[in-house]
């Protein structure tokens, strides 16, 4: 796993036990707005999973994983994004999702080092 710096008040366990909610104070919020954040936190992850993969794979290779993305092969693209160096398209998300985890409780404590 590719690991960016820790923050001085979480550690790994603490982030991921920790619900996002929690994490920015909001977990008060109606249950309709909490999914309508969640369907946007979705989309800056797999834009960011996205961003990585356009970043390492050459062009012949995102036409190989375009392609089996649209014949929905999990196994072929998992072995586009393995044969260079990537994660799994699920692992990629789970890890982007930690990130930026980190990053929200970085900016609500005020612990600038993860952003150095």
């Amino acid at each position: 796993m590719v690991s960016k710096a820790k923050t001085a008040t979480a550690t790994t366990d603490d982030v991921i036990k920790k619900n996002i909610f929690d994490i920015l104070g909001l977990s008060q919020l109606p249950e309709e707005q909490k999914a309508q954040m969640l369907q946007k936190m979705l989309q800056i992850i797999y834009q960011r999973v996205v961003a990585r993969i356009i970043d390492v794979l050459p062009e012949d290779s995102m036409r190989a994983l375009k392609d089996a993305i649209d014949k929905e092969d999990s196994d072929a693209t998992t072995a586009v994004l393995t044969k260079h160096g990537m994660m799994s398209f699920p692992e990629l998300m789970c890890e982007e999702a930690l990130f930026l985890k980190y990053e929200m409780d970085a900016l609500i404590t005020g612990d600038s080092s993860l952003f150095l």
